[in-house]
This record gives structure tokens, C-alpha cells and sequence, in this order.
């Protein structure tokens, strides 16, 4: 599964509330400047992004795995049926499915309710998927990884 654009679909408010929910208040100040102050020009307009993350943000991909760490909790924690196996990076999933195919249809559609803004987008099969960088394979009960 990945994330559909995953940066710029973050709410700033729930972005930032996930990061209060540690210790430090300065970084969270640091973080709201970056996200609500983002002015851009294109073409001869000025613009300022009022929602998600700038692609290119040097902040953005830890901002972005924050947010998706609290959301993969209450999502994993919702769900019916839940992956035997479930792998993360940022907006990349892995995840291994032993429950049919109806109920991972059901939780896919689940996991694209769940939130507003937040849909994913997911490759389905028996014997090989792509994650990151590397297609793996499945071969009598072992992976076989590859370059993508």
C-alpha cells in the first residue's frame, strides 16, 4: 500500500497536534512557522499553502512519519481484521494478508475512510510486490528479494 500524496495531505492542525503530544513545545512553534508561513511563487503569483506539507520541506518527511505513526496506531487499532505482517516507511506499506481477500478488501476500504485527506493506493498479489525499492517475491515460504 502508499500513501497518495502523502506530505501535502497532512492537516496542519492534526499534524502539529501529533507532534504535542511530545515534551517538546519549541519544536512544535519551529514546526507551525514552517507549515503556516510556507509562501511560494508561481509563475508572477505569490502563494501561501494553507494545507499539508512542501514537497522539498527539509522537515517534511519527519513530520510526515509522525503523523502516520499515530495514524497507523489508531488504524491498526480499528480494524476488524488486521495484516499478519505489517512494514512501514513514511507513506510505503508492506503488509501480509491471511485473512481472504473479502476482508482485505474490507480493510482497505477501511484504511481510505479513515481519515479525510489520508487515502492509499495498493498493489495486491501472491508472488511479488513492490516496496521502495525492491520487488519481493514470494517462493515456498521465504522472500526473494530483488532491485525494482
Amino acid at each position: 500500500m502508499d500513501v497518495s500524496a502523502l506530505y501535502t495531505n497532512i492537516p496542519h492542525g492534526e499534524g502539529i497536534g501529533v507532534c504535542k503530544s511530545g515534551e517538546s513545545t519549541f519544536l512544535c512553534d519551529l514546526i507551525e512557522i514552517i507549515l503556516t508561513c510556507n509562501c511560494f511563487q508561481f509563475a508572477d503569483d505569490m502563494w501561501l499553502r494553507i494545507h499539508g506539507a512542501a514537497m522539498g520541506t527539509c522537515m517534511a518527511p519527519s513530520y510526515a512519519n509522525l503523523f502516520m505513526g499515530e495514524l497507523e496506531d489508531k488504524l491498526l487499532a480499528s480494524a476488524a481484521t488486521k495484516p499478519k505482517i505489517w512494514f512501514r516507511y513514511v507513506g510505503d506499506i508492506f503488509l501480509i494478508w491471511t485473512h481472504g481477500r473479502s476482508n482485505l478488501d474490507t480493510f482497505i476500504a477501511h484504511a481510505n475512510n479513515f481519515h479525510p485527506s489520508i487515502k492509499f493506493s495498493s498493489t495486491i498479489s501472491s508472488s511479488h510486490v513492490p516496496f521502495l525499492d525492491v520487488l519481493i517475491s514470494l517462493s515456498d515460504a521465504y522472500s526473494i528479494p530483488s532491485i525494482f
